[in-house]
């Protein structure tokens, strides 16, 4: 885990901040910056001095709130303000990003991660033939029916029962509620939450990726442009459901990896669904999961990573 504290020079209220976090993880290491222009602020990502990243995210950072070189106060809980984070609420975000981290990936790994979704040598070619098809075309090529078989068993695709392709993660063969428009005109369909995310960084390609609140139906807007993200809302938040059971991804896990409009909202599922172990994932941890999983698929054994 890495422990970032972006503060104006001398600020008084680092050292609190740093005797709070070694009480709370006494074996991580804390790295500080000193920032003392606001669009240094902006490009690092400091709410105030001191803010605190954890793996480069504000656990802390409230919707709307702007970047600054201001004195950053923290609600304790109990009507009063600190200087930096309580002990219980920094132990309480460092524990959500372990979860995060230690909990939730290696869970999806067993569906989704990209030693998973990444097909062996023999299929391979025939696995990323299918996702630069779906990439130009929208729709899946013709294919052997032995490697579309042999693609199946291996959960790289999913078919139906007159064998024809209906998921090619990240692709949808089928409409579901994430639609991505990729640059040149083509629409395709996402599985999931995180496959949408991770459409554009698999291709290199600029997009715009369109769903909505599964209880409300607020729609949700995600736009790559040069390799930087906007979303609207701005509040907006994914849902990872954690598989309990072994099965294909497209069966025990995409239909519960959901775009949530804030992260009260998405919170709000979770607890109304104890039964089925979940975390809430900030736009740039989805983002980051979405990369890591599916940005491998095109550029392992190809020179671009481009269809």
């Amino acid at each position: 885990m890495e422990l970032r504290v972006l503060a104006v020079s001398e600020c008084p209220h680092v050292a609190l901040l740093d005797e709070r976090l070694r009480l709370v993880a006494p074996d991580a290491p804390i790295t500080h910056e000193v920032i003392d222009a606001p669009a240094r602020a902006a490009a690092a990502g400091m709410y105030g001095s001191p803010t605190l990243l954890v793996d480069g995210i504000d656990p802390f950072a409230e919707p709307g709130q702007r970047p600054s070189v201001s004195c950053r106060l923290y609600p304790d809980g109990n009507g009063d303000f600190q200087g930096a984070p309580t002990i219980d609420q920094l132990r309480a975000a460092l524990t959500k990003t372990l979860l995060t981290k230690t909990l939730l990936p290696p869970a999806l790994r067993t569906v989704l991660a990209t030693d998973r979704r990444l097909a062996p040598p023999p299929l391979r070619t025939a696995q990323q033939a299918i996702l630069r098809a779906f990439a130009t075309t929208g729709q899946p090529p013709d294919m052997p029916p032995e490697v579309l078989e042999a693609l199946h068993e291996g959960d790289f695709i999913r078919l139906d029962d007159q064998r024809r392709i209906v998921a090619a993660y990240p692709f949808s063969g089928v409409p579901t509620r994430h639609q991505v428009a990729l640059a040149g005109g083509v629409r395709v369909y996402a599985m999931c939450a995180i496959d949408a995310l991770g459409m554009p960084p698999m291709l290199g390609v600029d997009a715009t990726i369109s769903s909505a609140d599964p209880t409300d139906g607020q729609p949700i807007t995600v736009e790559f442009r040069g390799g930087r993200t906007t979303w609207e809302p701005a509040t907006a938040a994914v849902v990872v459901v954690v598989p309990t059971v072994d099965g294909p991804a497209a069966d025990i896990c995409c239909p519960l990896l959901d775009f949530f409009a804030s992260r009260t909202a998405a919170q709000a599922w979770v607890d109304k669904n104890p039964g089925q172990p979940a975390v809430v994932l900030t736009a740039a941890q989805a983002e980051r999961t979405g990369r890591e999983i599916f940005q491998p698929l095109l550029t392992n054994d190809n020179t671009d990573g481009r269809p």
